[in-house]
Order: C-alpha cells, then structure tokens, then sequence
C-alpha cells in the first residue's frame, strides 16, 4: 500500500497542507502513524512518504527510513526551486 498525505510542513512558508477543506494538522500524522503501526500488526506491506523532519523521523523511528531528493519546479522563490529532502517509510525490506 502507497501512502502519500499530505507532508508536514519543515518551515513556516512551507506550511501548504490543505488539498481540500480540511486541515491535516500534527494531530492527524500522529493518527496516520498510529494507522500504520496497525497495518504493520496486520502484515499490510506500506511505503509512506512525507517530509523529511524531526517530528515525521520520531513518528517512523520503528520503521525503516529512506533519505529521497525530490525535484520542486513551484516556489514563490525563483531560488527556492530545486531538490527537497524527503523521507520514503516503509515497513517491509
């Protein structure tokens, strides 16, 4: 199973997290990292991505962590376009 939510935010301009009209506050990750460790229980095979961060780091710590660059062509900053850290999670080898 591929899990994409959306990412914590890493700064405060980074802070886009509403694809719809809800929020997906810290509260939320810690629900979803709360669902993976069931599906885990269950032996559901996931892959999860999100940003790469303290607080989505200590969620995962059980888990296996991935170190992703990622390309970003949007940003409000001509300089702030290019490659950002992200943090592939997975429960399977």
């Amino acid at each position: 199973m591929y899990l994409d939510p959306p990412y914590h935010p890493v700064s405060l301009s980074s802070s886009f997290n509403a694809y719809s009209g809800g929020q997906f506050p810290a509260r939320a990750q810690i629900e979803l990292a709360e669902v993976c460790r069931d599906l885990d229980r269950k032996g559901v095979r996931w892959l999860l991505s999100n940003s790469d961060c303290p607080f989505i780091r200590d969620l995962y710590r059980d888990f296996d962590l991935h170190e992703v660059r990622a390309a970003r062509a949007i940003n409000c900053k001509g300089d702030g376009r290019g490659q950002v850290g992200e943090l592939a999670v997975r429960n399977f080898a």
